[in-house]
């Protein structure tokens, strides 16, 4: 008998994966940077074994059903959906009610757990999580997590790296995929072609975006804005050059801080508002959302944006698949250093996958959970469905034109597992991305009043002395003062 869910959730949230063991032996062990059936790399013998006794346990359960909500892991359309869960029972030889919403996804979540709908797997991050462990209705994985020759295995997820989803030294969630970090991305192609460096420094980041704008890099007689944005939460690299991070911070002290409030961040205003005073940060920054900053870089129009690292990789894919002879380059720049030669940048809030605690198939969810960091698993979260997104004719892999536009991202581009070697090969700069996420990223803190009530506030303000409409000093003074009136800094 399954158990039901925590009246607490209930009231308090109410207002508000015979195939597989074909696939499962392939050792995918191809060289990185080589043509897929070229250079074999070894991977690690317990991890293989362990993934070999996975896919041969998973035959018990032939026939049995999961029921899975999802975020990301699936198809790209409600038809790929079919296709995804298709491909899924194939190779586990376990039926997958998949459940995507392509929109409004906590809302579903909310709604649903709050309906008392069973889910044997749920995709969520850390945020919603931490109200989750609180609430708790989630299931404890620590043993069977420690127990897990692929889990526990730490070339297929880093000890360290489980320390951002413990709980008083209880583990309730697997991660989905190694989170980057967000970073300036720009247009190498363009500083190659106007023979400048690599911007590091402020005043380096103003004379670029300067002379992009006015070097016709494009070779159109256009201007490309220097710097898009959503928000507020883009700007992040340029506080970097103060030492400055996004959220709540402790002093030593223990005082209660929040640095885009601190009088340190009056220069940071400073500079963005001049920036934006000469036109190089796009007049529509504060209404706009992504989908149009991305646009904006890829059609010509920006020279740089702050975006996740994985997307250095998805924008050259993107790119080369719409046209093979692009001149395009794209690539991530590390924030601006501080007086003492430290960058900091916000590393993503970790996405995880948890099992209800009145999930119906709770030991074959979690060994769906092991299986997504498998070779297969893997396979068909990031290349995709087989004669879909990708064909393999005499070992060798390629994408098909479907794949090629869906840059090998079904929910899961950047895998933890090292083991994993792309026979594709990787998305174009990706590597050198997440190489500046794991040299200066770091999670920022929120709290549970962040989303809902502060952040409101520091984005309003940030905005205006952004726009001129408010002097900086002016601007940090006031939003102090309202901060510290309702409790929420010292």
């Amino acid at each position: 008998m399954t158990s039901p869910l925590s009246r607490r959730l209930l009231v308090q949230r109410g207002s508000v994966l015979g195939a597989a063991a074909t696939l499962g032996g392939q050792r995918f062990t191809f060289a990185q940077d080589a043509s897929p059936a070229a250079t074999a790399v070894e991977a690690d013998a317990d991890f293989l074994a362990a993934q070999d006794a996975l896919v041969e346990s998973l035959k018990e359960f032939a026939g049995s059903k999961i029921k899975m909500l999802s975020a990301v892991a699936g198809g790209k359309d409600p038809e790929e959906d079919v296709l995804f869960a298709q491909e899924f029972q194939r190779l586990t030889g376990v039926e997958l009610e998949l459940v995507h919403p392509t929109a409004e996804y906590n809302q579903k979540l909310q709604a649903d757990l709050t309906a008392g709908v069973e889910y044997d797997l749920i995709y969520t991050n850390k945020s919603t999580m931490d109200l989750f462990v609180e609430q708790e209705i989630l299931t404890d994985l620590t043993d069977q997590i420690s127990a897990s020759g692929v889990l526990g295995n730490p070339t297929v997820i880093p000890a360290e790296e489980w320390e951002m989803i413990t709980y008083d030294g209880r583990i309730y969630s697997v991660f989905n995929k190694f989170e980057g970090s967000r970073m300036i991305t720009m247009r190498q192609d363009w500083l190659d072609k106007l023979g400048l460096e690599t911007p590091r420094t402020l005043e380096e980041f103003y004379d670029t975006m300067v002379a992009l704008r006015d070097g016709d890099p494009a070779g159109d007689g256009g201007q490309p804005i220097g710097f898009s944005a959503t928000g507020t939460y883009d700007f992040q690299p340029f506080f970097s050059a103060w030492g400055l991070r996004n959220g709540y911070r402790y002093t030593d002290d223990g005082s209660k801080v929040i640095d885009y409030a601190s009088d340190e961040a009056i220069p940071v205003y400073e500079y963005l508002a001049k920036l934006f005073a000469e036109g190089l940060i796009d007049p529509n920054f504060a209404t706009q959302d992504m989908a149009a900053v991305r646009n904006q870089f890829m059609t010509d129009k920006l020279s740089s944006l702050c975006y996740w690292d994985t997307w250095v990789g998805l924008f050259n894919a993107q790119m080369l698949a719409a046209d093979p002879a692009t001149e395009f380059v794209a690539v991530g720049v590390a924030g601006i250093a501080d007086e003492n030669d430290n960058i900091t940048i916000t590393r993503g809030q970790p996405s995880v996958w948890m099992i209800p605690i009145n999930a119906p198939n709770p030991d074959l969810a979690f060994k769906i959970l092991e299986w997504w960091h498998t070779f297969p698993g893997i396979t068909l979260t990031s290349l995709g469905i087989l004669d879909h997104d990708y064909t393999v004719t005499d070992g060798v892999y390629a994408l098909t034109e479907v794949g090629k536009q869906h840059a090998m991202d079904h929910g899961q581009p950047t895998p933890y597992n090292t083991n994993w070697v792309n026979p594709i090969g990787e998305n174009p700069g990706l590597k050198e991305a997440q190489a500046i996420t794991k040299q200066y990223a770091s999670l920022d803190y929120y709290g549970p009043d962040w989303d809902a009530t502060i952040k409101p506030l520091v984005d309003a303000a940030i905005i205006q002395m952004i726009l001129g409409d408010v002097a900086p000093a002016d601007g940090v003074a006031a939003l102090q003062e309202d901060l510290r009136s309702q409790g929420f800094i010292d």
